[in-house]
């Protein structure tokens, strides 16, 4: 019984994020520069060595705060992203 109700539970996560979705339309493209910056730490890790942890820490933070706020600007005014005004 008790996984019936955490099953329950995460369905309506679920939903409940599905329609967030529509607000937070830029996250996947600040999810994409963390996933190009984690890339680039990878490669130059060689010849430029190891970034500090915090540094990293930073940098992916900073984007998805960015993601996360100009996603928010960007919905405020009631404007709901559709074919015609994605880039």
């Amino acid at each position: 019984m008790d996984g019936l109700r955490r099953l329950l539970g995460l369905r309506a996560l679920y939903f409940c994020l599905a329609i967030l979705m529509a607000r937070f339309h830029y996250l996947k493209y600040a999810l994409a520069a963390v996933l190009v910056f984690v890339g680039a730490k990878i490669l130059t890790a060689d010849w430029l060595g190891k970034l500090p942890v915090w540094i990293s820490l930073g940098v992916t933070v900073g984007l998805l705060t960015a993601g996360l706020l100009y996603s928010l600007y960007r919905t405020s005014n009631g404007w709901r992203p559709s074919s015609r005004s994605l880039p």
